[in-house]
């Protein structure tokens, strides 16, 4: 069904997108639907599209964003509801394309900075997309609804020298498996509600920042941590030191 500026192929059992280029209203196409079908992939040639607006994919087959759609420069509204997906967390999904595009983009710069910006996303997990990134040094949660930290976090992402939690809703006891981040030089965990932190941050060995502030933190924790770090890790360090 082809009107105006509107091409629908919707519920074709399409596997490949045939070539849409040569249709005349390939240019000035503003939305292209090709909802129930079967793709996983779409030709890079579709970002001649230069017009298009609104694409919507949804019950495919698509794993991932496929990579064209970054190419859209003028792309709106990106529809990706009902598709085996995995690499975009459940929240960015249904937040719609901002968060979408936002999201992808985030993970696409870090592999060239090493940077991973993950800030006020409205996450209430770490995306399992993360644990693939091993490339990451650099790592900020921050401002999410972030409850727990998996322990796989510890040993998947081997070169972490940073990482925010900072306004989080952080109450679960931190992984018990911390210690394994021997590169990191800054951990933030303000503004949270833990009531405890691990005997693990003892092996921390080049932990120069620890932030802790706003989090009810029970004795003796909150006055070694008041104290300074060295001192918090040295208490640490001793049998029974936790509070």
């Amino acid at each position: 069904e082809q009107a105006g500026q509107q091409l629908d192929l919707s519920g074709l059992m399409l596997q490949a997108l045939p070539s849409i280029l040569r249709i005349g209203i390939a240019h000035t196409l503003r939305e292209l639907v090709l909802a129930d079908n079967q793709l996983s992939d779409l030709p890079l040639d579709l970002s001649a599209l230069h017009s298009l607006e609104t694409l919507d994919l949804r019950q495919n087959r698509f794993l991932r964003i496929p990579d064209v759609v970054f190419s859209l420069l003028v792309l709106k509204v990106l529809n990706l509801q009902d598709n085996p997906l995995q690499n975009l967390p459940e929240e960015i999904l249904h937040a719609g394309s901002d968060a979408i595009f936002s999201y992808s983009r985030r993970v696409r710069a870090s592999h060239r900075s090493g940077l991973l910006d993950l800030r006020q996303l409205g996450l209430s997990s770490l995306p399992r997309q993360i644990f693939s990134l091993s490339h990451v040094e650099d790592l900020d949660l921050s401002e999410n609804s972030i409850r727990s930290l998996p322990d796989q976090l510890c040993w998947l992402l081997p070169n972490l020298t940073r990482l925010s939690l900072r306004k989080n809703e952080l109450q679960a006891p931190l992984p018990l498996f911390l210690g394994l981040l021997s590169a990191l030089t800054s951990l933030d965990l303000a503004q949270n509600k833990l009531s405890s932190l691990p005997l693990a941050i003892a092996q921390l060995t080049r932990l120069k920042t620890l932030g802790h502030a706003g989090n009810p933190l029970r004795m003796p924790t909150a006055a070694a941590l008041a104290s300074g770090l060295p001192n918090a890790v040295k208490l640490f360090s001793q049998p029974g030191g936790q509070g």
